[in-house]
């Protein structure tokens, strides 16, 4: 299927074993997941601009998120650039129920994707669970470098913009606030 289009070149590959397989094409900035799990197999070309969130869910629970910050406001981004990486340990168990990876894109025709590892009883300690889980990892690493790098386009953009920039310090716009608020 990726063969048919001729501006996309598989670099990496993820999750083959799972529901959805996931290729990266860094030339052309995309991802394809390709569907296996329906009957007709198709294919769905994300850019990499698109993808905003993403997380690995451990029966049904967030274990790791990452996704494009809210501190991009009025053009200045506020506490780094980096994208908000936060992680919640689940209660610890010897067997894992469910096991995917959860993208989120701007395009509202297609905003969610779920890469489904498993969901049926899997022993941690098992070599399934094992390859699934560092699968899982590599995928949602790479998806936060993908926004990451958005966020520094996005930010890289903002200063660019001649409409976000003034040539007051922030001194002086707190001077003016402050004869304002005394009038």
């Amino acid at each position: 299927l990726l063969k048919q289009n001729s501006n996309f070149t598989s670099m990496k590959t993820f999750a083959k074993s799972a529901d959805k397989e996931v290729h990266l094409d860094t030339n052309s900035k995309q991802l394809a997941i390709i569907n296996k799990s329906t009957q007709k197999v198709s294919v769905d070309y994300i850019p990499f601009s698109s993808v905003v969130e993403c997380e690995i869910l451990e029966n049904n629970i967030s274990i790791a998120k990452g996704g494009i910050g809210r501190a991009v406001v009025g053009g200045v981004v506020a506490g780094g650039v980096g994208a908000i990486v936060g992680s919640t340990t689940a209660k610890s168990s010897n067997y894992s129920e469910s096991l995917s990876v959860r993208i989120v894109t701007n395009d509202l025709n297609t905003p969610l994707h779920v890469i489904t590892y498993h969901s049926y009883k899997t022993k941690k300690d098992s070599s399934i669970y094992k390859n699934a889980f560092n699968d899982a990892q590599n995928l949602y690493a790479s998806l936060t470098s993908i926004i990451k790098n958005n966020e520094a386009t996005i930010f890289k953009a903002s200063n660019q913009n001649p409409a976000t920039t003034t040539s007051d310090t922030f001194s002086e716009q707190l001077r003016n606030l402050s004869k304002l608020h005394k009038e």
